[in-house]
């Protein structure tokens, strides 16, 4: 008779464990769940266009993101279209990739203009559903000290 007191006694902490460890891994996944929700989108055919007397200028890029990951492409042009950098891959297909971290987009950009593929490096904010900031935190160096890409710019939705 102890010996079944003992393995009732154990049955029943082991299915106690059990049961706390599924509650846990339910709530942990909710977490997750709810803690991926806040990571704001940053996907979507983005574009900036400024005329100036210098001719017309424009920057647009296309940003695809999986979870936290960015991946995405670029287009810049300058002098009226007389200066174009559509960037080079990184990975297949993209000249842009980044991660999420507090709401800041972190990207990595293959310039067309860019000395020994070195790449650059900028942020995306999401200041609304419409818009993004987009600033260049470091410029590639380049072959001739010619560089297309906007610094910093307001993108807007297309």
């Amino acid at each position: 008779m102890n010996l079944l007191h003992l393995h009732k006694k154990f049955m029943k902490n082991f299915l106690g464990l059990v049961i706390l460890f599924l509650i846990s891994s339910c709530k942990n996944s909710t977490n997750e769940i709810s803690l991926a929700s806040k990571i704001p989108n940053f996907s979507g055919k983005w574009n900036w266009t400024e005329s100036s007397g210098f001719g017309n200028r424009g920057f647009s890029v296309n940003i695809i993101q999986k979870n936290d990951s960015i991946y995405g492409i670029f287009d810049a042009y300058a002098q009226g279209g007389n200066r174009i950098d559509q960037g080079i891959e990184i990975i297949q297909d993209y000249n842009i990739i980044g991660i999420v971290k507090n709401n800041v987009a972190y990207l990595k950009f293959a310039s067309a203009w860019s000395d020994d593929g070195e790449l650059g490096e900028a942020t995306l904010v999401k200041k609304s559903d419409l818009l993004l900031e987009w600033k260049i935190t470091k410029r590639p160096k380049t072959n001739n000290g010619d560089f297309w890409i906007i610094d910093n710019c307001t993108l807007k939705q297309k």
